[in-house]
């Protein structure tokens, strides 16, 4: 496993850019649209049905030990009228959520006896708003991020009430206001506190839960040289970090590539120098994804451990380079290795390749050079994936040993061979990583319930490209990629 192969940074306008016209492209707008879905409204629905009767029937007022006035209140319906809002800020360790439920309207059955006579009759009581506040957590739990609750950071502030009730006297109307006021009045601050503290918080938690790379298969196939068979790789991610601060969230994930083995060359694994991976982009766009050009090594050695390398090539294969009648073998005991320059460009190389050649028209009888090759490949963009264009061999090495070899068949050998292998590094880096691999969220199928589009990922949108030292670097949006 690459520790901190690839790099994640989410600022603040991931996770609210103040806008909630503009499309689902924030954590804040995945809350806005739970907070102002039927979610909440029926979880106070559920409350104030478990809490019911409100109040008892019981006596409110006596004369001369004689009940002159007595009330009980039972919960009917509820609405909230919105439009409810939520804002969400980065602090470190976390995020801050605030939140604003508002015209909260409660029908309510009073019924009892005043001076004896029987009244039974509805009404509405409405709170004008429900502030809540509170501070979520992000770390690594279990191998995965995880949003929790602040201890102590949630705080909870019911507006005032008002009542619409008809016919009523001025003494019912106290009571229903006192009764609001105190119980009723915790009730729902108790609900809503819940609500931000389990609910919303598990929405969130979800959400960030399912950061991963989707956009690579856990398994893929790689398209052999020779058109023979295709190359099963195995790709797989761990999460190293997660840290954040008041302007971002940074997280890294670990990345392995693996194929069955084809070859009993020893190698002790994808050759990755040493030194720390983790990149914290400076960049004013909202994501930034970093790629270290180790996870390159790590695709290419796992070709090279399946065999991809060790081919035999004949008239028309890699896309008619190789000229009809001509026979070519490649064994490579070494791994590539590739390397990001400061010009930009992606370095490669790959030596002590024991090569076999049978061409009729150039060589008297078939010839056993060794070769190795330096080049290098600008980059660019196409979707997710990364492509190399403008290659070019810079350096390349040819021994024929005491092969009898004049200067211009050993010239028309040395331009046929170069063209094979910028062709072949061109092709397996291309291959090898069939698109970058790019971290996103998934959201998962218990959204729905919310009105969310269930399993699709929101990521890194209008991606740009860069270098920036060994990593590739992709800068842009945040939303439904």
């Amino acid at each position: 496993m690459l520790t901190s192969g690839v790099t994640f940074k989410a600022r603040q306008p991931v996770f609210d850019d103040g806008d909630r016209a503009d499309g689902l492209d924030s954590l804040a707008d995945i809350g806005y649209t739970v907070i102002n879905s039927v979610g909440l409204r029926d979880q106070l629905d559920a409350s104030f049905k478990q809490a019911n009767p409100l109040k008892t029937l019981s006596c409110d007022s006596e004369v001369l030990s004689v009940c002159v006035l007595s009330s009980e209140v039972t919960y009917l319906d509820s609405n909230i009228n919105g439009p409810n809002s939520i804002s969400l800020t980065t602090v470190d360790g976390g995020f801050n959520n605030a939140a604003s439920v508002n015209d909260i309207r409660i029908r309510i059955r009073l019924q009892g006896k005043t001076a004896g006579i029987p009244y039974d009759t509805t009404g509405w009581i409405t709170f004008k708003n429900v502030q809540g506040n509170l501070t979520s957590d992000l770390t690594l739990s279990s191998g995965r991020p995880h949003v929790s609750v602040r201890p102590g950071s949630v705080s909870v502030d019911v507006g005032a009430i008002s009542t619409d009730f008809s016919g009523l006297s001025g003494d019912l109307i106290n009571i229903v206001v006192s009764l609001f006021n105190g119980r009723v009045r915790t009730l729902v601050a108790n609900m809503f506190t819940n609500y931000l503290s389990d609910n919303l918080n598990s929405v969130f938690d979800s959400v960030v839960s399912g950061l991963d790379v989707h956009n690579l298969a856990a398994n893929f196939s790689v398209p052999r040289l020779d058109d023979t068979s295709a190359l099963s790789v195995d790709f797989a991610t761990s999460f190293s970090t997660l840290n954040d601060s008041s302007d971002r969230m940074l997280a890294s994930l670990g990345t392995q590539f693996q194929a069955v083995s084809a070859n009993d060359i020893p190698a002790p694994g994808a050759p990755i120098p040493p030194g720390d991976r983790l990149l914290d982009v400076v960049t004013s766009q909202s994501l930034a994804v970093a790629v270290h050009d180790g996870v390159i090594d790590q695709a290419l050695y796992a070709l090279w451990r399946g065999g991809y390398f060790n081919v035999n090539l004949v008239g028309g294969d890699l896309d008619g380079l190789v000229p009809p009648g001509v026979s070519l073998k490649l064994v490579t005991m070494l791994p590539p290795t590739a390397r990001l320059r400061d010009d930009g460009r992606l370095e490669f190389s790959v030596g002590t390749i024991l090569s076999q050649i049978d061409d009729p028209e150039l060589l008297a009888e078939p010839l056993s050079p060794r070769l190795s090759a330096r080049g290098s490949c600008g980059l660019s963009l196409l979707g997710d994936a990364l492509k190399l264009d403008t290659c070019r061999i810079e350096e390349f090495h040819l021994s024929v040993g005491s092969a009898p070899l004049d200067a211009n068949t050993q010239a028309s050998l040395e331009l046929f061979l170069t063209g094979i292998m910028n062709q072949v590094l061109q092709t397996a880096v291309n291959d090898s990583l069939p698109v970058l691999p790019i971290p996103g969220i998934k959201l998962p199928s218990s959204l729905s319930y919310y009105g969310l589009p269930a399993g699709a990922e929101m990521g890194l949108v209008n991606p740009q490209l860069s270098t920036v030292g060994d990593h590739i670097v992709l800068t842009g949006d945040f939303g439904v990629r």
